[in-house]
């Protein structure tokens, strides 16, 4: 039992094709006397085929040396090129991220949206837009959420351009989520600084989505989300214990200074702004550096 639970997790990359010799041979006399794993085969093999099609449908990168030395040499046919194929990328990549982040989204969302209505306030907004996001971004490139993970590792796609596809999809949803929420607002709390309102959760949202897309990647999705969630509350946690609503340890007394520098922190729209943009950055690279491991390991 054990040899077939570890050799049923191989057919993935049996199918992709990138087991080496010895592995494929065990594989193959498993697969001769297990219809289970013979029909699991079967599945991935339909998928590495939709994959297959999918890359193949996309055109080559961005800057290839044809596209700048191009007939033409007109930059308007190389930004149109480089458009639809960014295009392509992304419109493929709405199908390959988890189908239930979308609505899990909208609903807690949601929720925030009708406590800030009941409560007159809009902190509830302020305080869960980040976190959504930040939970959302864990899972779109992770092994553990991706049943394709290894083939599309496999694929001549660039990782880092399938990263970032989906990292803009997700992003460019919960923020199109926030904006609909403080907009809703506004006729039931006209006394809101509408741009005030976006800039308390926007720059927020923009860090913690970055720092638990990093994280993720060498750490995985639940321990990101917990370090991401620990640090987004724990400046709340400060603030109360600042306005004395909050009754925190006596060694907090002795570090006051640092707390006011890290509650300042979260307000410093920025260092959010520079850091989102270092960790997305770091992210993209870490995806060359996985696929590399995955297709070469030592």
């Amino acid at each position: 039992m054990q040899d077939h639970d570890a050799l049923i997790n191989l057919i993935p990359e049996y199918a992709a094709g990138v087991l080496d010799a010895g592995q494929r041979r065990r594989v193959e006399e498993h697969l001769a006397g297990c219809a289970g794993c013979r029909e699991e085969l079967s599945f991935w093999m339909d998928t590495a085929a939709a994959v297959g099609a999918e890359d193949t449908a996309l055109p080559a990168p961005p800057f290839p040396d044809r596209l700048v030395l191009s007939k033409t040499g007109s930059p308007g046919a190389l930004i149109l090129s480089v458009l639809r194929h960014a295009w392509l990328i992304l419109s493929s990549q709405i199908f390959m991220v988890q189908k239930d982040i979308w609505p899990a989204s909208a609903t807690v969302l949601m929720v925030g949206y009708f406590f800030a209505l009941a409560s007159g306030e809009a902190g509830a907004l302020r305080f869960l837009a980040p976190l959504v996001a930040a939970a959302c971004i864990t899972v779109i490139y992770a092994p553990d959420f991706d049943p394709v993970m290894e083939l599309s590792l496999s694929t001549s796609t660039s990782p880092w351009q399938i990263l970032l596809a989906r990292l803009v999809l997700v992003f460019v949803y919960n923020l199109a989520l926030g904006l609909a929420a403080s907009l809703a607002l506004l006729p039931f709390m006209p006394q809101l600084i509408l741009s005030e309102l976006i800039i308390g959760w926007l720059c927020p949202m923009a860090f913690l989505t970055a720092l638990a897309l990093l994280l993720s990647l060498p750490l995985g999705s639940y321990n990101a989300i917990g370090i991401t969630y620990a640090l987004w509350i724990s400046q709340y946690l400060i603030k109360g214990s600042a306005s004395g609503s909050v009754l925190l340890p006596a060694p907090f007394s002795q570090i006051a200074s640092f707390l006011q520098v890290y509650q300042a922190f979260w307000n410093n729209t920025l260092f959010l702004s520079l850091f989102s943009l270092v960790f997305v950055l770091a992210a993209l690279y870490l995806s060359l550096i996985k696929r590399e491991r995955f297709l070469h390991p030592a």
